[in-house]
């Protein structure tokens, strides 16, 4: 089911699948999950979770969440929720944790652009190494936003 949410970002949409959160974005979700159902409760706690972050009181998600994808993407998708509100990291940074051998930053670039769970699988705190602003699904200046928010100072 898809539940909207009206964030100082624009329209965010929220698709959860059984109890479990599988997408938070700027853009519909795909159709499978957009089937109509019956209400969630699992939705309250995904718009409390908002409410707070957007107040800048972050929470620790007490929901389940379900992100689709490879098993290197989840890998990737699981160290991005250990970097903190507030925090950044570099794609080799990442990299280097989730490969045995030879890191690839441009491998963790791609899995991290195709996350489709914004905010709390935290893909806008990753920086090229320079601390260069690199791609977000949601826009740029989105992901400006966020870094901003969270106490980063970032401009172009």
């Amino acid at each position: 089911m898809v539940y909207e949410y009206l964030s100082p970002l624009g329209k965010l949409y929220i698709g959860i699948v059984d109890d479990s959160l599988v997408n938070l974005s700027t853009n519909l979700p795909l159709p499978e999950i957009s089937q109509k159902s019956a209400y969630k409760p699992v939705i309250e706690q995904v718009y409390r979770y908002l409410d707070n972050y957007f107040k800048g009181t972050p929470t620790a998600p007490n929901f389940k969440i379900a992100p689709v994808g490879t098993e290197f993407r989840l890998k990737v998708y699981n160290e991005l929720i250990k970097v903190p509100y507030g925090a950044f990291t570099t794609y080799k940074d990442i990299a280097c944790k989730v490969f045995a051998k030879n890191p690839c930053a441009q491998a963790v670039g791609g899995a991290v652009g195709k996350n489709e769970i914004l905010i709390v699988i935290p893909c806008h705190r990753v920086l090229g190494k320079d601390k260069s602003l690199t791609g977000f699904s949601a826009g740029l200046d989105k992901k400006i936003w966020l870094l901003n928010h969270e106490g980063i100072p970032y401009k172009l």
